[in-house]
C-alpha cells in the first residue's frame, strides 16, 4: 500500500515538515581548532631548527664544569681535623674551603690530604700558621664552598685532574595516522564541503596528532618497548621527567607565586647554567592567573608581540627578561592546571630521524583497492634538552 504521508490542519510548522528537506543550520565549512593546542611544540621549533639525528637513540655527551661545592654530612665538633663531606671527588689536596651556614662563614680551611676520601683531613687556615683543628663545630647540611689551590711558593706543580663527559641519549617514537574514505563516500553529497575532501580531513588530522605529540612533551615517559609489536616500539621522554634540576614546588603555599617567586626559579636556572639562550616561562593555567593578578606598576613588562610563532608577554626582572606565554594543555582537562615549565631556547631542541621527519602521504591505498581512497600521516619525532640546570619545572601552584 501507498504511504501518502501525514495530513495536518492548517500551517505548516517546523514540528510537522519533513525535517529531512531542511540544511542542517551550520557555517558554510565546519570550524576547525586553531593550532593553539600544541603551543610548546611550536614554541620548541622556534628555538632552532629541528635536529636531524641517524637513531632512533639519539647519543650525545654533555660536559660540565666541576661543581664548586659540597655539603657536610657528619657533624664534627670544634678542634677535628676532618670534614665529612657529600661528595668529595670535587676537592683536592691544598684547596680552600670554607664552611658556611646560614650566610656566615664558620671555618675557612686548608686541605691537607693526598689521598682524599669522604672524610677529607683539613687545617684550621687563618692567621699566619695553618694548624689545628676547624675553628667551629659543624652540623649536617652545612655548605662547603670550594676554592682554588693556595699553591706554596717553591712546591710543585699538583697532579692534573679533570672532568669526564657524560653520556645522553634521547630516544624518539614514530608515529602514524590515516584518514580513510570509500568511493560510495567519496561521490555522496554533502551540505559542508569540508566533510566531503579528504585532504581537509588530513588537515585537521595533523592538528590533532600535533596536539598529540605536544602533549608527549609533558608527560611522555622514555620508553624502548620489543614485546608489543614486530619491532622495536619507543616513546619519548617528557618535561616532566627531564627537568629534575630545578624544581620549584608550590603545594601548599596557596597564593604563593609571586614576581620574587619567579624571580627565584629564574635566578637558579641562570646561576650554573650556560649563558646564550633566550629563557620563555610556559605557564599553566594558575600560574598565569597569578601573574594577571599581580598589582599594576609592580611589575616591568615589555608589550605583547608575536615573538615564536606564538603571542606572549616579556617581564623584566632582576636576573634577565624572560617570555611568558600560555599553553592551554597545562590544565584541569589535563591534569596540569598546576604545572609550569622555564625553558632555555638555546638548550632545548625537536628531534627527527633523518629523512623522517613528520609529513603528509597522500592516495597510498593499494593498487587493487578501487573502492577507498586513503591518506597519512607518518613521521617521527624527539627531543632534546641539554643542560637541564638552565631550566625549570614548576608545580603546585594553586
Amino acid at each position: 500500500m501507498l504511504d501518502y504521508g501525514d495530513i495536518t490542519d492548517g500551517a505548516m510548522l517546523t514540528s510537522t515538515v519533513n525535517s529531512s528537506g531542511i540544511p542542517i543550520d551550520m557555517e558554510k565549512r565546519t570550524k576547525v581548532l586553531s593550532p593553539k593546542n600544541y603551543t610548546t611544540l611550536t614554541l620548541i621549533k622556534k628555538f632552532g631548527t629541528p635536529q636531524a639525528v641517524d637513531n632512533m637513540e639519539h647519543k650525545y655527551r654533555e660536559l660540565r664544569p666541576i661543581p664548586n661545592w659540597t655539603t657536610i654530612t657528619v657533624a664534627d665538633a670544634a678542634g677535628q681535623t676532618t670534614l665529612e663531606v657529600a661528595d668529595y671527588t670535587r676537592i683536592k689536596n691544598d684547596m680552600v674551603l670554607w664552611v658556611i651556614r646560614n650566610g656566615v662563614i664558620i671555618n675557612q680551611c686548608l686541605v691537607q690530604d693526598t689521598s682524599i676520601d669522604a672524610t677529607v683531613t683539613v687545617v684550621n687556615f687563618t692567621g699566619t700558621t695553618a694548624s689545628g683543628g676547624i675553628a667551629n663545630a659543624t652540623e649536617v647540611g652545612d655548605l662547603v664552598v670550594i676554592g682554588p689551590e693556595a699553591h706554596a711558593e717553591g712546591e710543585a706543580v699538583p697532579t692534573a685532574y679533570s672532568n669526564i663527559s657524560v653520556d645522553k641519549t634521547d630516544y624518539l617514537m614514530q608515529i602514524d595516522r590515516a584518514v580513510k574514505k570509500s568511493d560510495i563516500e567519496a561521490c555522496q553529497g554533502h551540505y559542508d564541503t569540508f566533510e566531503k575532501k579528504l585532504g581537509q580531513a588530513l588537515s585537521l588530522a595533523f592538528v590533532e596528532q600535533k596536539s598529540k605529540v605536544n602533549l608527549a612533551f609533558y608527560l611522555g615517559t622514555e620508553t624502548k618497548d620489543t614485546t608489543t609489536g614486530d619491532g622495536t616500539r619507543y616513546a619519548i621522554n617528557g618535561l616532566w621527567n627531564r627537568l629534575t634540576e630545578n624544581i620549584e614546588d608550590f603545594t601548599d603555599v596557596g597564593s604563593g607565586f609571586t614576581l620574587q617567586a619567579l624571580q627565584e626559579a629564574l635566578r637558579e636556572c641562570v646561576d650554573e647554567a650556560p649563558g646564550g639562550g633566550k629563557k620563555v616561562l610556559v605557564a599553566g593555567v594558575n600560574v598565569n592567573s597569578h601573574i594577571s593578578s599581580w598589582p599594576q606598576g609592580s611589575v616591568r613588562t615589555k608589550p605583547g608581540s608575536e615573538k615564536w610563532g606564538i603571542m606572549v608577554n616579556t617581564i623584566l626582572t632582576q636576573y634577565g627578561e624572560i617570555d611568558v606565554t600560555y599553553d592551554n594543555v597545562l590544565s584541569a582537562r589535563f591534569g596540569m592546571a598546576d604545572r609550569g615549565a622555564i625553558l632555555d631556547s638555546a638548550n632545548c631542541r625537536q628531534l627527527y630521524l633523518r629523512n623522517k621527519p613528520m609529513k603528509a602521504y597522500y592516495n597510498i591505498t593499494a593498487n587493487r583497492d578501487i573502492h577507498n581512497m586513503e591518506h597519512a600521516i607518518s613521521g617521527t619525532a624527539g627531543l632534546q634538552t641539554s643542560a637541564v640546570e638552565s631550566m625549570a619545572s614548576i608545580k603546585g601552584v594553586s
